[in-house]
């Protein structure tokens, strides 16, 4: 599955053409989180925290466009520092922001797991995530990994269902995820945040999530998410 690779180590290089707040408007707070976008029309959007509060932007959608060389679409996921303006807002508004810099994820859809119980079709490369958490309809990862920094990897979250798996928790979604390099060898580190959509049936539910971990050789690491789903949670390494 073709996905374009957005790293923090190019976020302070966006920050410098969106620029931040226009002169006048007092900064009020500053946020990086993780966000859907609402694009109105050709001149507006808001931007949804996993919380549901949502912020309108006070940032041009032309200069968002221009920067990212093509518009901004509605109900993207994004990662994204946003500076708060002391501008009114309509009602229903948590607050109008400024953009700061923003990335994109790497999203998709969580997979059924394989009858068999094979996974290893979709990679078995190491990868280490170092956070994770449940919010906005999505399971979400923040994981480092191996790379060039020019190869695509690929990141797959399957689902599984068996209640007599020994990970298997009641109450909690059971998922693994599989990264595939693609062949990169790279000695350098990337870090990017994968977000993976939930369905509606899930997303009620907490969830244990198995990953092979590159700083343990390989061994599983299982990472619970409360039921609350926006509680940030610990890596549990067995």
């Amino acid at each position: 599955m073709k996905r374009r690779l957005f790293f923090l180590c190019l976020l302070f290089a966006a920050a410098l053409s969106l620029g931040s707040c226009n002169k006048g408007d007092e900064t009020t707070f500053i946020s990086e989180k993780l966000f859907t976008t609402r694009v109105l029309d050709p001149y507006t959007c808001y931007f949804v925290d996993d919380e549901g509060a949502k912020y309108l932007c006070l940032t041009s959608m032309e200069t968002i466009n221009t920067t990212m060389n093509r518009p901004l679409l509605n109900k993207e996921r994004v990662y994204a520092r946003v500076l708060g303006s002391s501008q009114a807002v309509p009602d229903g508004y948590a607050a109008g922001v400024n953009l700061g810099w923003l990335m994109f994820p790497v999203t998709g859809n969580i997979k059924e797991y394989p009858s068999d119980g094979d996974t290893s079709a979709a990679g078995e490369d190491a990868i280490s995530v170092f956070l994770g958490e449940m919010g906005g309809g999505y399971i979400n990862l923040t994981v480092q990994y191996g790379s060039d920094g020019r190869t695509e990897h690929d990141f797959t979250l399957y689902r599984i269902e068996d209640t007599t798996h020994e990970d298997y928790k009641p109450g909690c979604g059971l998922y693994e995820l599989r990264h595939d390099a693609k062949g990169d060898s790279g000695q350098g580190v990337l870090t990017n945040i994968l977000c993976f959509k939930l369905d509606e049936a899930e997303y009620d539910k907490g969830a244990v999530v198995l990953v092979p971990d590159a700083s343990a050789g390989g061994k599983k690491v299982l990472i619970e998410a409360d039921r609350d789903m926006r509680k940030v949670v610990e890596i549990i390494n067995e």
